[in-house]
C-alpha cells in the first residue's frame, strides 16, 4: 500500500465512509506466470486513475484504491472502473492483472522488491524470509477518526478475521504447485511476527506502546507503521482491516485471466442451469461449455446445413489405425488468416485407399500413437464448404482469439468427424486416446467438440481435469483434480478447452438396452498457431 496517498479515507460532517484497497499480480497472457510489469501497468494506468493507482511492495504487483465512498453501490461502481482500467492497461503493456492472493505460477524471476526505503527495509530485517513472498490483499478503511475507539474496536474484530480469511480465501496454489491449502497467503504470512492478529491493547497509547516494543525487538520495522490485520491506521482517520485477500470477482471481458486458481471444482453433475457468470469460461477457467446459443450460431437458418453435415457421418470409414475400436472418423486441416478472415482448407495426398488423405500429428501428447504421423482419410469437398461447419470453426475462433498472439499470425485449423458405432450387446466404442489427454503443441492451443447427433447409446460421458490428470481415468482422481463431469445429448452441444491448463476425456460407448444399433456423432476442431514446415 502506498500510504502516502489519504484517498481511501476522508470525510466530512459525521459521514461514515468507506475506502477499498485492491492489488493484483501482473502475469505473462500466455502461460500466467508472474512478471516485473507493476511498475510500467501502473504508469501507464496514472493517466487514467491519477494517485488512486500505484506500485506495490514487489515490482510483480499493482494497487488500486477508491475515493471514500458513502454506499455500497458506489463502492462497487468505482471497484469497477479501477478493475477495468487496470486490465485494459496490463493488456497495453502485454500482460494481465491476476487478483490471486499469491502467485499462480512463478514467473522464475524470484520476488523484485519495489526501489522505496520502507520496502528495503523490510528486506533488510527478514532477509531470506523475503525470498518469496509476495501476497495480494484486499484492504477496507472505515472512518474512524477516535484513535481510542479505533484501537479498542479493534480488539472486537479479531474474532471475525478467520471468517474474513475463510469468505476471500483464493490461495490455493504457489510456484505452479497445489498446496492443498485454501489460503497459502496466510500460512505465508504467519512467519512474521508483525503480520497476523494485533495484540489485544487497552488504549491507543497502549497500541503504540506495545508496537514500539516490538520494533525494538526486531519483530518490525516501524513502530509507527505496523502491519496487523486491523490498524488504526497511522496517518488517516479510519480502522483498516488488512486481512482478506485479492478480489475473486470474475475479470473485466477484456482481461482473460482474473483467478483462474481460485474456482472450486464443479460438481459431478454438471448438467444443471447456471447463471452465466457462474458458468465455467474459457478465458477464466480454461473450459466451458458451449451450445449453439452461446456460440451465436442460428441453428434455424442452418437447418439444412445440419441435415447435410449429419447425413456426412454415415458413411465414415473405420479409423485406419484403430479397426477393432468401433471408431469410423475422417480427417482435415484448414488455414485461417486473422487480419482478413480466410479461411482455406489443404488438399489432402493422394491415397489409393481412401482418396486424399490428411496427416495428423499430436507428437507425444497420445500415448496410444506417440510420435505418430497419422494419415487420415479426408472430409469430402462438398462438406468442407458446409456453412454450418464453417460457421461452428470461425465461432470457435472468436472463443479463442483473446490470446493476442494469434492475431498476427496464420492459424491451424483441424476438423474431425469422429462416429463412436456399436451394434451389439458386446460391443464398445473407444475414442482415442481412452484417458484424460490433451491435444498437445503450445498454450496458444484449444480444442472444441460439438455434437452432431447420437441416438440408443449408452456411456459417451466427457470430463475435464486438471493437466496434471492427463494419463489417467476420471474415476482414479481426487476430487480437487476432477472440474466437470457431463453428457452432451442434444445437437450442437459442445464445450471448449484452452488446452495446457486442463485434459479432457470422452468415456466409451456401450448400445443403450433393448436397442439394434447406436452411435455418436462428434465433430471436433482444433485451433493452434499455423507453423509449415519441410
Amino acid at each position: 500500500m502506498d500510504d502516502n496517498s489519504e484517498a481511501c479515507a476522508e470525510a466530512g460532517g459525521g459521514v461514515v465512509t468507506v475506502g477499498v484497497e485492491e492489488e493484483y499480480f501482473l502475469v505473462r497472457a500466455d502461460t500466467r506466470a508472474a512478471v516485473p510489469a507493476g511498475p510500467r501497468v501502473a504508469d501507464r494506468a496514472t493517466g487514467e486513475l491519477g494517485d488512486l493507482v500505484a506500485r506495490e511492495f514487489t515490482d510483480l504487483q499493482v494497487e488500486v484504491r477508491t475515493t471514500p465512498c458513502t454506499t455500497v453501490d458506489d463502492v462497487h461502481a468505482q471497484v469497477l472502473r479501477l478493475r477495468k482500467a487496470v486490465a485494459a492497461s496490463a493488456t497495453t503493456e502485454g500482460v494481465r492483472a491476476c487478483p490471486s492472493g499469491t502467485p499462480v505460477i512463478s514467473g522464475g524471476c524470484g520476488v523484485p522488491v519495489g526501489d522505496h526505503a520502507r520496502y528495503q527495509a523490510g528486506v533488510e530485517l527478514f532477509r531470506s524470509m523475503m525470498d518469496d513472498f509476495a501476497v495480494c490483499a484486499l484492504h477496507v478503511h472505515v472512518f474512524l477518526p477516535d484513535r481510542d475507539v479505533a484501537a479498542l474496536a479493534s480488539n472486537h474484530l479479531r474474532v471475525w478475521l478467520p471468517l474474513l480469511v475463510e469468505m476471500s480465501a483464493n490461495s490455493p496454489f504457489h510456484d505452479g504447485r497445489d498446496t492443498g491449502f485454501a489460503s497459502w497467503r496466510s500460512v505465508m504470512r504467519l512467519g512474521f511476527p508483525s503480520l497476523g492478529p494485533p495484540p489485544y491493547v487497552e488504549s491507543f497509547d497502549d497500541y503504540r506502546r506495545t508496537a514500539a516494543a516490538m520494533a525494538d525487538a526486531g519483530g518490525m520495522s516501524f513502530a509507527e507503521l505496523p502491519f496487523w490485520d486491523i490498524r488504526p491506521h497511522p496517518r488517516l482517520p479510519t480502522l483498516e482491516a488488512r486481512s482478506p485477500m485479492a478480489a475473486t470477482a470474475p475479470a473485466p471481458t477484456d482481461q482473460p485471466y482474473g483467478s483462474p486458481s481460485a474456482r472450486p471444482a464443479r460438481p459431478a453433475d454438471d448438467t444443471r442451469e447456471t447463471a452465466a457468470a457462474d458458468r465455467p469460461d474459457v478465458r477464466r477457467d480454461g473450459y466451458a461449455r458451449l451450445r449453439a446459443a452461446d456460440l451465436g450460431v442460428d441453428t434455424d437458418a442452418l437447418a439444412g446445413d445440419l441435415a447435410q453435415f449429419a447425413h456426412g457421418y454415415q458413411d465414415l470409414p473405420a479409423d485406419p489405425y484403430a479397426p477393432d475400436t468401433n471408431r469410423r472418423r475422417r480427417y482435415s486441416h484448414a488455414v485461417y488468416l486473422p487480419w482478413n478472415g480466410e479461411l482455406s482448407f489443404v488438399p489432402g495426398i493422394p491415397d489409393p485407399a481412401f482418396g486424399t488423405v490428411t496427416e495428423y500429428w499430436q507428437d507425444e501428447h497420445n500415448p496410444e500413437f506417440p510420435r505418430v504421423r497419422r494419415r487420415l482419410p479426408d472430409i469430402p469437398p462438398a462438406l468442407q464448404g458446409n456453412r454450418l461447419l464453417n460457421a461452428l470453426i470461425r465461432a470457435d475462433l472468436e472463443q479463442a482469439l483473446w490470446l493476442k498472439e494469434l492475431h498476427h499470425a496464420p492459424l491451424y485449423i483441424g476438423v474431425h468427424m469422429i462416429t463412436l458405432s456399436v451394434s451389439g450387446r458386446q460391443q464398445v466404442a473407444v475414442s482415442s486416446p481412452n484417458c484424460l489427454h490433451q491435444d498437445g503443441g503450445s498454450p496458444a492451443t484449444f480444442t472444441f467438440a460439438h455434437l452432431i447427433g447420437c441416438h440408443d447409446i449408452s456411456g459417451g460421458e466427457n470430463a475435464i481435469a486438471t493437466p496434471e490428470s492427463a494419463g489417467r481415468r476420471p474415476d482414479t482422481l481426487p476430487p480437487h483434480a476432477l472440474h466437470t463431469r457431463f453428457m452432451m445429448t442434444e445437437p450442437l452441444d459442445g464445450y471448449g478447452v484452452h488446452d495446457h491448463r486442463v485434459s479432457h476425456y470422452v468415456a466409451p460407448v456401450h448400445l443403450a438396452d433393448g436397442k439394434n444399433s447406436g452411435r455418436r456423432d462428434i465433430l471436433i476442431i482444433g485451433i493452434a498457431p499455423y507453423t509449415p514446415g519441410l
